[in-house]
């Protein structure tokens, strides 16, 4: 049996349950997982990573599937402390780091939604 990224690392129920939710494709998971190369803390001690603009095309060059490289870019995986998947968000403009908290935990940017 080959092992994947997938295979090594822990998700939390919560992951996994938005994860069947979302209708996330496993190679996709699979390749976030494996070639993420960005990363941004979202408090708590948590990180949402995904895979770069230019990361995208080095991986286009090597010859992965288009249709699992555009589901996979989508994709934002946040990890807890222990290292742990939290959830998966499917976003297609990697701005997870908004969504997950900077509004409820910088107080200016939450004053500014509250006001539109």
């Amino acid at each position: 049996m080959q092992t994947t990224a997938a295979d090594e690392i822990s998700f939390t129920h919560h992951a996994l349950a938005r994860i069947r939710q979302r209708g996330v494709r496993a190679e996709a998971l699979s390749l976030v997982l494996a070639e993420a190369d960005q990363g941004h803390h979202v408090g708590g001690g948590a990180v949402a990573e995904h895979i770069s603009r230019e990361k995208r095309k080095r991986l286009e060059r090597g010859g992965i599937p288009v249709a699992v490289l555009e589901a996979a870019c989508q994709l934002v995986v946040v990890f807890a402390e222990n290292g742990s998947v939290m959830t998966v968000i499917s976003h297609p403009s990697h701005r997870g780091r908004v969504y997950l908290g900077a509004d409820r935990t910088n107080p200016r940017r939450h004053a500014a939604r509250t006001r539109r």
